[in-house]
């Protein structure tokens, strides 16, 4: 099984070529769609790594993500657990909605959440056929390679009126031309920009842990469920940066993890795992902890291990901040996540806060000393000097880890 999570971008721009968003397209390792997938997998799977394993800023950055959504997904609440400011969802004009589906539509409609038509072809018969629908439409993408553009430009006052309208698979000048002048909102094509591949390490949950998580989270109290969900690296990670990446609510993760888990409630955990679940569809589940879920684990028992030797009244406080510690580490050294990003969407004891900042403060030596030996360029004398103040040594160290 491959480290690494991939997906690829394609750019819908404004009429002064601004980038206005991205829809967001699911790839495999090899750079192609898994045609046995079923649609519901492939949309968990492109919103999961957008939010939870790639991260929004490093996805889309600042701009709105467009992603295409089947019926299956519209009877599930896997919408709700995403920022409706963030995200259109794309319903392909080629698929039939009934009655379950549109009531689901139109929920979310009055939530706030918005909708792009997509593929659409503009006859008469085809805005009779979705008028429903259309009630909750916010943009429609119209296929320029299928529609006729004088019939286009014959509905266009009407269109312009009710919808925000994007030429979509603009494949020449001329058509980005013809289209501008018409008067469209947006533009999307291969002439505009072809999809660009992004990849990332990814921090796969072990299917057993969260097969287990996933039924206790009604069987028992949040602050008993909380205590097992810390348990499980690869869900810590992904829980905050999905928090990070939505930016929907501030948490408090001044104290421990588990803190942040409780706050954040059954509900939202149980909407954000079932994302996960949906992502993992029928396929064989490697139980195999990935490369990056290694490096978090040795990061965290380096931690640990500086700090053995030290005498402290409240070792498990201790234990609760390096884990939070090795958590934000991650986001800032693996994930690249800015340290106003991290502080718009949590509220830091002041010692995180200040090495978030400038890696200064009370975490200031355990991280210089633990970036050393994880890079494996030792300076014993300058290492022994960061590791003094924890009253202990790197042959001291090597005993206790032996195969630093």
């Amino acid at each position: 099984m491959s480290d690494f999570v991939h997906i690829a971008r394609q750019s819908i721009i404004s009429s002064d070529s601004a980038v206005y968003g991205y829809e967001v397209l699911y790839r495999n390792q090899d750079g192609v769609v898994d045609l046995s997938l079923t649609e519901r997998t492939l949309t968990a799977n492109v919103i999961l790594s957008v939010f939870n394993l790639i991260g929004r800023e490093r996805s889309v950055g600042e701009h709105i993500a467009f992603f295409n959504v089947d019926q299956a997904i519209l009877l599930t609440d896997i919408i709700e657990a995403l920022p409706k400011d963030q995200c259109i969802f794309e319903l392909n004009s080629y698929s039939s909605f009934g009655t379950k589906e549109l009531e689901n539509i139109q929920n979310l409609h009055s939530l706030g959440y918005r909708f792009a038509l997509d593929n659409f072809i503009v006859t008469d018969q085809n805005l009779d056929k979705y008028a429903k629908l259309l009630r909750y439409i916010t943009y429609i993408k119209i296929d320029v390679q299928s529609n006729d553009v004088e019939l286009v430009a014959d509905k266009f006052n009407s269109l312009k009126q009710a919808y925000k309208l994007i030429a979509h698979k603009v494949e020449t000048k001329i058509e980005f031309d013809t289209y501008k002048q018409m008067g469209f909102d947006y533009f999307q094509g291969f002439y505009i920009q072809y999809p660009v591949a992004i990849k990332h390490y990814k921090m796969q949950p072990r299917h057993l842990g969260l097969t287990r998580l996933f039924k206790l989270i009604h069987d028992v109290p949040i602050q008993e469920f909380a205590k097992e969900f810390e348990r499980h690296n690869e869900l810590c990670i992904q829980f905050f940066q999905y928090i990070i990446s939505t930016g929907m609510y501030r948490y408090n993760a001044s104290n421990s993890v588990r803190d942040v888990i409780v706050e954040a409630g059954v509900e939202m955990i149980e909407r954000w795992m079932m994302l996960i679940v949906y992502a993992k569809g029928s396929h064989k589940i490697d139980d195999k902890r990935g490369a990056l879920s290694l490096f978090f684990i040795r990061r965290l028992d380096l931690m640990n291990t500086i700090v053995s030797n030290v005498h402290i009244d409240n070792r498990k406080k201790l234990s609760d901040e390096l884990k939070l510690l090795a958590i934000f580490s991650i986001l800032r050294d693996i994930y690249k996540v800015p340290f106003d990003s991290i502080l718009d969407s949590f509220e830091l004891d002041e010692n995180l806060e200040l090495w978030l900042i400038i890696h200064k403060g009370r975490f200031e030596l355990i991280y210089k000393a633990l970036k050393m030996l994880e890079t494996k360029e030792i300076d014993e004398h300058k290492l022994n000097s960061y590791l003094l103040p924890f009253k202990i040594n790197y042959q001291e160290l090597k005993q206790k880890l032996p195969d630093l």
